[in-house]
């Protein structure tokens, strides 16, 4: 899938701030998802504009997005330099590296992208908890997380494709004032 904007800097920025906003309130609204037991798989609503991004702007700007959302997510639900900060942090940031490696070998559409991004975001959480914890039992769940990974990375790949087609639509008609 090639999507390519012509955005102005300012158009650019104003994009990624307005993402961001959209990742955080998605985040929101996931955290009403009630879970059953400890086990709290949730479908990661937030990578779908994660996924978008990378796909929008340069890798550059996708991990600078990144930053921000993860900084602001941690102040306003989790708390900065907690466990969970750097459990989620793992997650994302492996996740983005195999996306971005997955999207440049173009050897998948973006719904393996997004099945491989969520893969390695889950993977990472578990070795970082498993770091946390000193304990390598988490590691017994690891065929779970991966069998959720699966259809979980779907779901975002296709509310992605269809984020991009969307801001594809809207965005060509952007002009400067």
């Amino acid at each position: 899938m090639n999507t390519t904007l012509s955005l102005t800097k300012t158009q650019t920025i104003i994009l990624l701030a307005l993402m961001a906003a959209a990742a955080i309130a998605l985040r929101y609204a996931e955290s009403f998802i009630p879970v059953a037991g400890q086990f709290a798989a949730k479908p990661g609503l937030p990578n779908i504009i994660t996924l978008a991004c990378l796909y929008l702007f340069s890798f550059k700007l996708t991990a600078l997005y990144l930053a921000v959302r993860m900084l602001l997510t941690a102040l306003l639900f989790t708390g900065l330099f907690t466990p969970t900060f750097f459990i989620g942090t793992t997650g994302a940031i492996l996740s983005l590296v195999i996306m971005y490696a997955a999207k440049r070998s173009n050897l998948f559409s973006i719904h393996g992208v997004s099945v491989a991004g969520a893969c390695a975001h889950n993977t990472g959480q578990l070795v970082m908890a498993g770091i946390l914890m000193q304990s390598s039992a988490l590691f017994n769940l690891w065929p779970l997380i991966i069998a959720l990974s699966v259809p979980f990375g779907l779901f975002t790949g296709f509310a992605a494709a269809k984020l991009l087609r969307a801001l594809k639509n809207t965005t060509a008609s952007l002009r400067p004032l």
